[in-house]
């Protein structure tokens, strides 16, 4: 035994094990705007033990060390490219009949891994020439991803530092003249996805009057052709929170562009202008933690975190990576399975299942994570107005974004269909708290806050990814200058020029439209109004 494993050590091939954690190095560099290098160890760690067994499975069955090798890497690509070339053909029609399924798919695919083994096996030589330029191949792989990433973040420090350097200084020629010299609380509340009345009507079934009424008579006007300044979270906010269009802030957009680097808005989003003016009046900043690293603001004077104890490793965005990460392999049949069949997965043990399916066990899951975050943050908003002095509230709160975890009652959602019933549930019970939070602020405000509840942009990918929930509650007149068209942009200029002496005036409401392939392939929205 002494003897065999020294060995098995010299006779070891590293190169499948690059081949092993690529998938995941592969995922991250193609998500690498939204999801930072910690979130993917977890995943790396998985995958490198799932080597290590294929590779221990290949050493029993084949004795020639570059046979097995050979026989690991064709493992490796059986299992892990499943859930990409499934991709690409799922729910393709021919005819009448839906093709792109696993149960005709997976078959072909075995197949096909019947036949590369096979091969191995009957193979008149040992394979080594072969195993040499897996090696070679493997470690280019690897390498080529590493230096890809190495490259954007250089670019993106150097871009921000550009950025940072281009960032108006705050206006403040004026503020603190106005009405507001003794500071009303703000609260932002930004609700990510959230769909304005006639979506939510006409592609949810979703009567959403009730709760807009309920925020009418607390107070709120609603303008009534809202929409959003752009369709996606990071340039949405950007102009939002700096008060200009992207074109005026600076930024060169290419329409060409098939990728949105996210990296070249951070300082845009967590140094914004508004936070800035406010931060020099004297308000403390408030946040909340967010999904994504470029709007998670943590240097605020209170941050609210539910996972701040948590490890790295079992954190949310860790778990929300290994979720997008087994979607990506053999496992999506098996956790799209369970999302469309759930019935089929009852008599599984949940750690078993927690193994396969990250969304399966509810004390492991990314769904149950978010759950208890969202709760959290709710709970968190209603006692943010004990806290002494001005505050500068922005909880921007995911809620209505997937993972949609809220069934209408409170309780966490166990049908992991992320489909219309899900988002419609999820703004049900979203809709209840929200009117809890903003009696809360109220009661427990000495001066009358300022409110503003705002989504980004809608919950679909049509047209109407525009139309978005815009309401606001400003006192002493401020009401007043809400006009039915206006869109984010002119938000916290109205808040700026009619509460601390600002001198921003309105600039014109427009809305774009891009599409998630060409995000910077701008198509101007028209006004819409709901009836």
């Amino acid at each position: 035994m002494q003897k065999t494993f020294p060995k098995f050590i010299k006779s070891l091939a590293l190169y499948p094990f690059l081949l092993g954690i690529f998938p995941v190095l592969f995922l991250w560099l193609n998500n690498i705007g939204e999801i930072t290098f910690t979130a993917i160890l977890r995943s790396l760690l998985i995958a490198f033990a799932l080597t290590c067994l294929f590779y221990l499975i290949a050493r029993l069955i084949f004795r020639s060390p570059p046979r097995a090798a050979v026989f690991c890497s064709l493992l490796i690509v059986f299992f892990f490219s499943y859930g990409h070339l499934f991709g690409f053909i799922d729910k393709a029609t021919v005819g009448s009949i839906i093709v792109g399924r696993h149960r005709y798919f997976f078959p072909l695919w075995l197949v096909l891994f019947m036949a590369g083994t096979v091969a191995i096996w009957k193979a008149k030589s040992d394979l080594r020439n072969l195993s040499r330029v897996l090696a070679v191949f493997s470690f280019v792989l690897v390498a080529e991803v590493l230096l890809q990433a190495a490259y954007y973040e250089l670019r993106g420090s150097a871009l921000q530092a550009s950025q940072a350097n281009q960032q108006p200084a705050a206006n403040l020629t004026t503020l603190g003249t106005g009405s507001n010299t003794q500071g009303r609380d703000v609260y932002y509340i930004l609700m990510d996805s959230y769909s304005r009345q006639d979506v939510l009507q006409g592609e949810y079934r979703l009567d959403n009057q009730p709760f807009l009424q309920e925020l009418t008579d607390l107070g709120f006007v609603i303008p009534n052709c809202t929409l959003s300044n752009y369709a996606t979270t990071v340039l949405s906010m950007s102009v939002t929170l700096n008060m200009n269009y992207l074109d005026k802030l600076g930024f060169n957009l290419k329409p060409e562009a098939t990728v949105l680097n996210t990296q070249i808005f951070i300082n845009d989003l967590q140094k914004s202008l508004v936070r800035r003016n406010f931060e020099a009046l004297g308000y403390m900043t408030v946040t909340f933690k967010a999904l994504y690293p470029y709007i998670d603001i943590q240097d605020s004077d209170y941050y609210y975190d539910f996972e701040k104890t948590t490890s790295r490793l079992d954190n949310l965005e860790s778990l929300n990576f290994q979720y997008l990460f087994f979607r990506t392999t053999l496992l999506r049949m098996v956790i799209e399975s369970q999302e469309f069949a759930p019935d089929l997965f009852k008599k599984v043990p949940p750690v078993l299942l927690s193994l396969i399916n990250p969304k399966a066990s509810l004390f492991s899951s990314r769904a149950y994570r978010q759950y208890e975050q969202n709760l959290y943050a709710f709970d968190m908003l209603e006692k943010v107005p004990t806290l002494p002095g001005k505050k500068f509230v922005y909880a921007h709160l995911f809620d209505t974004h997937q993972p949609l975890v809220f069934n209408p009652d409170g309780t966490i959602r166990t049908n992991e269909a992320q489909d219309n019933s899900a988002y419609r549930d999820a703004v049900i019970y979203t809709n209840t708290r929200l009117i809890e939070v903003v009696k809360s602020i109220l009661s427990q405000s000495k001066t009358p806050p300022i409110i503003i509840i705002q989504g980004d942009h809608s919950y679909t990918w049509s047209k109407n990814r525009n139309r978005i929930l815009n309401a606001y509650y400003l006192p002493d007149g401020g009401n007043a200058k809400v006009y039915p068209t206006i869109t984010p942009v002119n938000t916290f200029r109205l808040v700026f020029d009619q509460y601390f002496g600002g001198n921003y005036e309105f600039v014109p409401d427009q809305s774009y439209y891009s599409k998630d392939d060409f995000p910077y392939a701008f198509e101007k929205v028209a006004s819409s109004c709901v009836k």
